[in-house]
């Protein structure tokens, strides 16, 4: 069952008042005392409240960064004082998202251990429900209490608990999962905190744009890759998926968005799910978090364009499409139609026989007739034939003519978007079945040089797509991708020329 959707917030000082009003903690002033830490900047006072009413609390905590109060604790920090209130917002989750988002924060910050205190056995169930150790030690839990009702005399209770220290090691048994969902294949990746591949599976397409089975696809591909290393989905710490056809911030394309709102229910997997746009975790793993632009061209197509500060801008918002491999057979077939092409070309007869036609008349009826079939089916049958056109380009007139097309296209596009990367000269890569093909690129490349050689520079993919998925889920789970991390992903996730992993 999926978690409440929590928002977790520093207190303010506006918030006080309120905070009291909702949990009441009278002349003990524990409000006030816990901000005062957070002011003094050995710990954060978090409130939680859910997205879908964000002015209302729903609980607290506070996470003493510097350790707890007794010396006889290990020094790691201390989650203190989570609370849901009121008593009816109990016993549907609220404690364990925000649990979840504070060992978040912790990951966040460096820290590999968090650890609590628990006094009576009811929450300490609930913390070894949630991963956390009877590591011990014991020790006495001190505080004061203020008899409201003798406020003048202030007459103070010196608590002493007995507690029993438990902690978490907030990697251990943890994962994330990255995902590259494209027209043609859906490909799944497990990876621990520390960026090590644990688990994968690559299943049919799971763009809904291009798959009617899209849905089924990815939760089978999901599935799949846990039972390759014999994961519990509910260990999970953060899922993120790029997926054909999803809109983004700006965009005038995709727009499949509430049609992938399921795609990723499987029983177990209740950690946050983030859903983008296949060219942005592209981007991510071709330049590993650099500025630049990447060109992705397989069963789709796109050009995106990121700067230093993560904004995005895609060729299309400029009126451009550059073209998918589809497009590529598409251009080959029209030259056959309008008799553009030489029969005796080497690609010539390919053509006729892949599409099942005598000759072009027969190809102009079956053209045709495709038009009213099933879309998905059409595109596959285009886009089927595109490694031909790219293997034959060296010796083929027309298939030479048809790239060469394509890939000005797509020259003019990264060009239209240089000025939106960053400084030149913009590293431009290249992902995706037909992207990456040599000769497509050798072709880009060599057109990008004669028109703007001090302003573009074509660089390899650092990596693939579904790694650059699983880049941004290691960072919703708190871990900064780099040093070790990346180096780990880069052994596992080289790409290979047709985009996938090795």
């Amino acid at each position: 069952m999926p978690l409440p959707d929590v928002l977790l917030r520093p207190c303010t000082d506006d918030d006080l008042a309120a905070l009291e009003a909702w949990a009441p903690t009278g002349n003990s002033r524990t409000h006030e005392q816990r901000f005062a830490r957070q002011r003094a900047g050995t710990s954060t006072f978090y409130l939680a409240a859910l997205r879908d009413d964000p002015t209302s609390f729903v609980g607290s905590a506070e996470v003493r960064w510097d350790g707890g109060l007794d010396p006889v604790l290990p020094r790691c920090p201390e989650t203190n004082g989570l609370q849901v209130w009121p008593e009816e917002a109990r016993s549907r989750g609220i404690g364990t998202a925000m649990l979840s988002l504070l060992e978040t924060e912790a990951r966040r910050r460096g820290h590999r251990l968090l650890g609590l205190g628990v006094d009576d056995s009811g929450p300490k169930r609930l913390y070894l429900r949630c991963g956390y150790r009877d590591t011990g030690p014991d020790y006495v839990d001190r505080y004061t209490l203020i008899d409201e009702h003798h406020r003048e005399h202030h007459r103070e209770h010196h608590v002493a608990d007995p507690a029993r220290w438990m902690t978490k090691d907030l990697y251990e048994g943890r994962f994330v999962i990255g995902i590259d969902a494209g027209g043609t294949h859906t490909r799944v990746g497990c990876y621990d905190l520390d960026g090590r591949l644990l688990g994968s599976a690559t299943g049919g397409g799971g763009g809904p744009h291009h798959n009617d089975d899209a849905r089924e696809n990815v939760r089978g591909t999901l599935a799949a890759a846990l039972r390759s290393a014999s994961l519990d989905a509910s260990a999970a710490t953060a899922l993120v998926a790029g997926m054909a056809g999803v809109s983004r911030e700006g965009s005038n394309q995709g727009g499949d968005d509430d049609l992938v709102a399921d795609f990723f229910e499987i029983d177990g997997l209740a950690c946050p799910v983030t859903v983008l746009n296949d060219a942005v975790i592209a981007h991510r793993g071709a330049l590993s978090g650099r500025a630049g632009i990447v060109v992705v061209a397989g069963t789709g197509s796109m050009l995106l364009a990121i700067d230093e500060e993560g904004v995005e801008t895609e060729s299309g918002q400029l009126e451009h499409y550059a073209g998918a491999a589809r497009h590529l057979v598409f251009d080959v077939v029209q030259r056959l139609l309008v008799g553009d092409a030489d029969p005796g070309d080497p690609l010539y007869a390919e053509v006729l026989e892949h599409f099942g036609a005598a000759d072009v008349p027969a190809l102009r009826e079956g053209v045709l007739a495709r038009s009213a079939a099933d879309r998905n089916d059409t595109k596959r049958a285009y886009g089927s034939f595109a490694p031909r056109v790219t293997a034959l380009a060296e010796e083929s007139p027309l298939a030479d003519l048809a790239l060469t097309d394509l890939a000005a296209r797509t020259a003019r596009g990264v060009r239209l978007l240089a000025p939106f990367a960053g400084p030149a000269p913009v590293p431009v890569a290249c992902t995706g079945s037909l992207a990456a093909d040599p000769a497509f690129r050798r072709r880009l490349e060599r057109l990008l040089g004669e028109a703007a050689p001090e302003a573009i520079a074509l660089v390899p993919p650092r990596l693939d797509p579904r790694a650059g998925a699983a880049l941004l889920a290691l960072e919703a789970a708190g871990i900064a991708p780099e040093g070790p991390v990346l180096d780990r992903l880069l052994h596992t996730d080289t790409p290979t020329p047709d985009g996938a992993a090795r």
